[in-house]
């Protein structure tokens, strides 16, 4: 069975990137399915698994970054089994050809993750999906849902991006890099997963437009260039 995980910086389009694919065909379950929508919130996205996603951005996004710290003391005060988590989610899409999960505060402790749940899971063969977007583009978007300020916005940024660069060398892993929401890059990644690529499912997962730079494209420029070396791995 082929598998799916959909991951990134908040905001930087793994909602979208789970819709389009969703739309053609992978299986991110019913458990996590809004009504008419084929969207699922993943790994940490429902029931009680919630207050961990909560507590994971509560300890990690603030400072910064803090990409590759265990959770494990805090899955364990919070009494959730990742494991039977897992199995949970996977037994919910018995049958499927491809499997997804899709949860960008994920990668906040990718190394416990892949270590203690992916790298062993037997019978899927996993493709990491990374999505990436414009920074000054993510700056807006993340201070409205968090009053993070740009500079913190951006560190959070690079560390990601920089951690999950290293990871995919240290792991060997299958990542798979899309530019938000570049159609190109997505067709390409259709065409890896071996699903039939639809203009209309593609329109019909876009649900929102690009946020405006505005002004913050003066003061930020130089992350540009940042940017530009991570949109390489996408071509």
């Amino acid at each position: 069975m082929k598998g799916v995980l959909v991951m990134g910086c908040p905001r930087s389009g793994t909602s979208y990137m789970t819709r389009v694919l969703g739309l053609h065909g992978v299986n991110f379950g019913s458990k996590s399915l809004t009504e008419g929508q084929a969207v699922q919130r993943g790994v940490l996205g429902y029931g009680e698994n919630d207050a961990f996603e909560g507590a994971l951005m509560a300890q990690h996004n603030l400072s910064g970054g803090g990409c590759g710290h265990s959770p494990s003391e805090l899955i364990a005060a919070l009494d959730i089994d990742p494991m039977s988590m897992m199995q949970e989610l996977i037994d919910d899409k018995e049958g499927s050809e491809i499997i997804g999960l899709k949860s960008a505060n994920i990668v906040y402790a990718f190394p416990w993750w892949y270590e203690n749940i992916f790298r062993d899971w037997p019978g899927v063969d996993w493709t990491y999906v990374v999505t990436i977007r414009d920074p000054l583009e993510i700056i807006p978007s993340y201070h409205r849902m968090r009053c993070v300020p740009p500079a913190q916005t951006l560190a959070l940024y690079k560390r990601t991006y920089q951690d999950l660069m290293l990871w995919e060398e240290i792991y060997g892993l299958n990542m798979q890099w899309v530019d938000y929401p570049d159609g190109t890059g997505i067709y390409r990644l259709l065409d890896y997963l071996g699903l039939e690529k639809d203009d209309d499912k593609l329109e019909q997962a876009w649900t929102a437009p690009r946020a405006e730079k505005s002004e913050m494209h003066e003061t930020f420029a130089w992350f540009d260039l940042f940017y530009a070396s991570l949109r390489k791995k996408t071509g």
